[in-house]
């Protein structure tokens, strides 16, 4: 199934940060994200550290969850088992 982007997609300034600030964390990514494509928002995390670091599920090894404003119910229960941050 195909998501159409949101209206706000490439309206908001993507920030700098510094080489390597990502470097060890695991990023999950879900819903409809509203100034960024999810392939922008993967190439993003890769460029600051974290490569083959992103997943599709949340986990143990999950640090962060990057919803959008429709998550999937099943992965907000996972991350509240787990405690990761949102």
């Amino acid at each position: 199934m195909q998501r159409a982007p949101s209206s706000k997609t490439g309206q908001e300034e993507i920030q700098q940060g510094n080489p390597n600030c990502l470097q060890g964390l695991t990023f999950v990514i879900t819903g409809i994200l509203e100034s960024l494509k999810r392939d922008e928002a993967s190439d993003l995390i890769k460029k600051y550290g974290g490569s083959l670091r992103v997943t599709k599920g949340v986990n143990g090894k999950t640090s962060f969850l990057i919803a959008a404003s429709d998550p999937r119910s099943t992965k907000m229960k996972r991350i509240e088992e787990k405690g990761v941050r949102m």
